[in-house]
């Protein structure tokens, strides 16, 4: 039996165990959950990248391991795009903050603000036929406002389009929300033997708790 097969199922096993006695997330337990917009900018190595209309979104901002606000956290910033591909077919962009050069946007960077550090996908992935780090880097904070950007391995960042947060959902559609980095389109894809345990550690992760996705899905008017 494949290592790898092998790997994937311990990761389903271990996180969906380890959700079930804390009864919350593993992954960033503490946040809240926000309607927002994205705008691309209309070019870029995905197809979704170039379109121009106005797309609803999703957002979670959340601390990474739960400390009290006052102390440095791993921010995260988790991106829902839904049907973005057609009726429950979703793009998830799950970032955290990091460093802003080559080598440190790979690197978890704990921060006290929002507004106070570059958020990262941290691990590559091939969008179009680049392999590429997906980011938000913040330009505002009340409201929160990140311009949406990615950047090669040695490279960059580029401008890809623009993110900006609203109104805050209830708290029983903003505990509940899920996000999962395998939900990509086909041209954007995860990469590498960490991206491929990602999957099941999230839907184990996510096995004990209720799904709000269809909740979302109907505020706006989608099916599925």
């Amino acid at each position: 039996m494949p290592f790898s097969f092998l790997a994937r199922g311990a990761a389903a096993v271990l996180f969906g165990a380890l959700s079930a006695v804390r009864r919350k997330r593993v992954f960033h337990p503490v946040g809240s959950g926000h309607e927002a917009t994205v705008t691309f900018d209309g070019d870029g190595p995905a197809e979704l990248f170039r379109r121009t209309e106005p797309q609803r979104a999703v957002v979670r901002l959340s601390r990474g391991v739960g400390l009290p606000e006052s102390w440095p956290d791993i921010l995260g910033l988790a991106v829902k795009l839904p049907d973005a591909y057609g009726p429950g077919r979703d793009q998830d962009f799950l970032l955290a903050t990091s460093g802003s050069g080559a080598a440190t946007r790979h690197l978890l960077v704990p921060t006290r603000a929002t507004a106070g550090r570059p958020y990262s996908s941290i691990l590559l992935f091939r969008v179009g036929d680049e392999l590429v780090v997906i980011g938000a880097l913040p330009e505002g904070d009340d409201p929160p406002v990140f311009r949406l950007v990615v950047a090669g391995p040695a490279g960059a960042w580029r401008p890809v389009g623009r993110l900006e947060v609203g109104a805050a959902l209830p708290d029983d559609v903003s505990r509940e929300l899920r996000y999962n980095p395998a939900n990509t389109g086909p041209d954007i894809r995860p990469i590498g033997p960490l991206n491929r345990l990602r999957d099941p550690a999230y839907r184990g992760s996510q096995r004990a708790r209720p799904d709000a996705t269809d909740e979302i899905r109907g505020a706006s008017g989608a099916q599925g």
